[in-house]
């Protein structure tokens, strides 16, 4: 699998100044380039992820020094579970030039070939294992889903909401909370919150977002805190799990649980990682309830399509 002039060079990300620096290249993308920044962030704070790789099309090194980057380029973070791919061509306009859309062709053959090969150094990975290749950008997903393993995880709505928009986050006291206790979820809420979930996750998962979690209570039920509402910050910056108990639905619950989750990680985004203040959730197509949740959120912006792709490994590492 040619790749021709295009190749991936590595970006020290573990070195603080670089990756404050890579950071701060990517923030003026934004919001195209939140999945990317979210994951970094949530691998690289508190402490950095040691498996979590960084490449681009460009030596990033020599940028730091000239602050010149080429027109079209792509970056690629992996860890060991997931990568991501930002690609300049995804902020661009919707005409597309024959050199990016010959630019993107040739990205997204690099990009899996590099995840095929990378991925047998990481922990966890045998010969013929998959690799989740993550928040596919539309203007991708026609060029990565064929390296996938059988059928790619439906599409979702990715809707991000801006920083520019705090203001709405403050209000959240004086929402519908008065009644409720908002807490963190706690250990014996999990199996619950596997339960409800459209994404299969482990307790051990959950366990680790328990930190990065709200959720409602009803004091007035018989125990005094009847879970009833809850989202949490995943593992790649993005809100997620979000669900209402159906008996307590209608009651402005959800986003209540959005509002102050979001302002509880704003308040230690620092420690907690999101994509540079920028809150953002990933809803399936099919979950028509979600997007007509989010569409009707204030301050929340609906965005692109994204795709999930189970790479083989095996097939492509070789190419």
């Amino acid at each position: 699998m040619a790749t021709e002039d295009l190749k991936f060079i590595p970006v020290d990300i573990h070195h603080p100044e670089t990756a404050r620096a890579f950071i701060a290249f990517l923030e003026p993308f934004l919001p195209s380039s939140c999945a990317l920044i979210g994951l970094a962030q949530s691998h690289l704070t508190p402490q950095p992820d040691p498996y979590l790789k960084v490449r681009a099309t460009f030596d990033f090194s020599s940028y730091r020094t000239t602050s010149k980057a080429p027109e079209l380029f792509a970056v690629a973070l992996f860890t060991p579970t997931q990568g991501r791919l930002f690609c300049s061509a995804d902020a661009s306009s919707e005409d597309v030039a024959p050199e990016e859309l010959a630019h993107r062709e040739k990205v997204a053959r690099l990009y899996v070939v590099t995840a095929s090969s990378l991925v047998r150094t990481l922990p966890g990975h045998e010969e013929d294992s998959e690799y989740i290749l993550g928040v596919v950008h539309e203007k991708f997903a026609p060029l990565v889903r064929p390296y996938a393993r059988g059928t790619p995880i439906a599409p979702c709505r990715l809707f991000f909401y801006p920083p520019s928009n705090t203001e709405v986050i403050d209000t959240a006291a004086t929402g519908p909370g008065a009644r409720w206790l908002v807490t963190n979820l706690e250990e014996s809420d999990l199996e619950l919150v596997r339960s409800t979930s459209q994404v299969q996750r482990t307790i051990e998962y959950l366990r680790t977002r328990i930190p990065v979690s709200t959720c409602i209570r009803d004091p007035d039920s018989a125990d005094g805190k009847r879970l009833v509402a809850w989202v949490v910050k995943q593992s790649d910056g993005s809100l997620g799990l979000l669900y209402v108990d159906p008996a307590y639905r209608g009651k402005g619950l959800g986003g209540l649980a959005v509002r102050e989750c979001m302002k509880r990680l704003n308040e230690k985004s620092e420690n907690f990682g999101l994509a540079s203040q920028w809150n953002f959730v990933e809803v399936f197509r099919e979950n028509s309830l979600g997007i007509g949740f989010f569409s009707r959120q204030k301050g929340w912006e609906a965005g692109w399509e994204t795709w999930w792709v189970r790479l083989d490994v095996a097939k492509y590492s070789a190419a």
